[in-house]
């Protein structure tokens, strides 16, 4: 289940950027937020099991898309968003990999807002499920 204290991942090879969405969504609540630069290291500590993952389409040695799939192939049940500024996925419409982002949001003024909606909008979905 996903809650304010799950385990929160973002990549991204601009590291003041990477940082200020770590601490935006710590000042969001969300307590257990983690920021890798560099892809590989992200790949390793995906043993910890996140539960979302935040990406930039451009890291420094694969895609964020490429990233998010070998990520899905270790942690299954993995929440994936791709937040980039020079990424259009409708340039990538026929990409199989683009299936499994969950949601996309293009790096802006408002970006990190959208990012803590998401997120709320995911916590909304999780509590109102009820297991039959």
């Amino acid at each position: 289940m996903f809650t304010k204290d799950s385990l929160i991942f973002i990549v991204d090879d601009d590291i003041p950027y990477g940082k200020l969405v770590e601490m935006h969504l710590r000042r969001q609540g969300f307590r257990n937020v983690t920021f890798f630069d560099d892809e590989g290291i992200c790949l390793q500590n995906l043993i910890y099991n996140p539960h979302v993952l935040i990406t930039d389409y451009h890291l420094k040695y694969m895609s964020g898309l490429k990233l998010i799939v070998q990520a899905k192939i270790i942690v299954r049940r993995l929440y994936a968003i791709l937040l980039s500024g020079a990424y259009h996925k409708e340039l990538y419409s026929d990409d199989i990999s683009i299936r499994d982002i969950d949601k996309y949001i293009i790096k802006g003024e408002n970006d990190r807002t959208q990012l803590t909606e998401i997120l709320n909008d995911f916590l909304c979905q999780i509590s109102n499920y009820r297991f039959i």
